[in-house]
């Protein structure tokens, strides 16, 4: 959907000489002492491709940045979808489609898809303008059956004691795998029919080269073979701590057989809940995996989102995609930059 206006400004996507203007720009605009306004380290490893950053930057006439918009590939292709990250146009600019205008430059680079996590509630209706669809996360807990007082979620004694029927099977297991348990063709066929298509480059780069997070990747196998990757991370707050599921590549339609393993995690770690932020996934699947729906309109049981920093509260993720909202969509807590450090 075009937009016109008389002022027409200079977009482009960044480059890496413009790495110091930007992070200068994150400080002034979006958020003083943010990690982009003062780790340029990361600032690289999170946006860096080449000799261009994975931001589109609009100048004013004297050629200082005046609009951000970042984007994260889901793949190295050139036409990848992308998930939309920080997007910030500054105000006085005289052009009120500005923000607009840097999508639309986005998305005419021929990506297959634009979609983003986290968007703002007020922002819904500028998604909706432009055609795109618009939807939320759904937030899954699973307690740790012998944890009488949470430090970190709010979860009531009879819903955390309850007894979960775990399904067993003796062709699926679950155990930790490194980078060389992956064979190179595993997202062919384990991953090909979901949207986002993610490929083996964005696995190795996202969860086991990540430079401050370290994230545990479990591989659930059936008849002794790799059929699905769970990404998980553990967050700790004081003497607490918490098991995020936060990617689930593969067949997913297995988890039900392995979530007894993942409770004996929680068990013989003392942490006090696993969760998991998702969309697309089967909600009788769910069920059967023994995992809890989250009432995100109520308080009596918390499972919080946000660590860093961290707030006991429940906290509804919403998320666009520039189209239809596809069968096949998969979404979960760690694409876009939604599993990050901020601080």
């Amino acid at each position: 959907m075009p937009f016109l206006t008389n002022h027409v400004p200079r977009i482009r996507q960044a480059l890496v000489e413009d790495l110091p203007h930007l992070m200068l720009y994150v400080e002034r605009e979006w958020s003083s002492g943010h990690i982009f306004a003062r780790d340029p380290d990361f600032f690289r490893y999170q946006y860096q491709r080449g000799n261009a950053l994975n931001f589109i930057i609009s100048e004013n006439s004297c050629g200082a940045i005046n609009g951000m918009l970042g984007f994260i590939p889901s793949s190295s292709t050139d036409d990848s979808e992308v998930w939309t990250t920080m997007w910030k146009v500054s105000s006085g600019t005289g052009n009120p489609v500005l923000g607009i205008q840097l999508l639309q430059y986005l998305k005419a680079q021929g990506h297959r898809m634009m979609l983003s996590l986290g968007i703002n509630q007020k922002t819904i209706g500028i998604y909706r303008y432009l055609g795109y669809s618009t939807g939320s996360m759904n937030h899954h807990f699973l307690p740790n059956k012998t944890v009488s007082s949470f430090q970190i979620a709010k979860i009531p004694t009879d819903v955390a004691c309850r007894e979960r029927p775990f399904m067993r099977s003796s062709t699926i297991s679950l155990r930790r795998v490194s980078w060389e348990d992956i064979p190179a063709d595993f997202l062919q066929g384990a991953a090909s029919r979901v949207l986002p298509r993610k490929d083996i480059a964005y696995l190795e780069r996202r969860y086991f080269k990540h430079p401050i997070y370290r994230y545990r990747v479990h591989g659930i196998y059936r008849f002794g073979q790799l059929a699905t990757l769970l990404v998980a991370r553990v967050m700790r707050i004081e003497s607490g701590s918490a098991l995020r599921v936060v990617d689930i590549i593969g067949d997913e339609s297995l988890l039900p057989w392995v979530t007894h393993a993942l409770h004996d995690i929680l068990l013989s770690e003392g942490i006090e809940y696993l969760d998991l932020v998702s969309y697309g996934l089967d909600d009788i699947m769910l069920q059967q995996a023994c995992l809890s729906k989250l009432d995100l309109t109520g308080d009596r049981i918390i499972i919080p989102n946000y660590f860093q920093p961290f707030r006991q509260e429940n906290i509804r993720i919403n998320f666009f995609v520039d189209g239809e909202i596809a069968p096949n969509l998969r979404l979960f807590k760690a694409d876009g930059d939604q599993d990050r450090p901020s601080l």
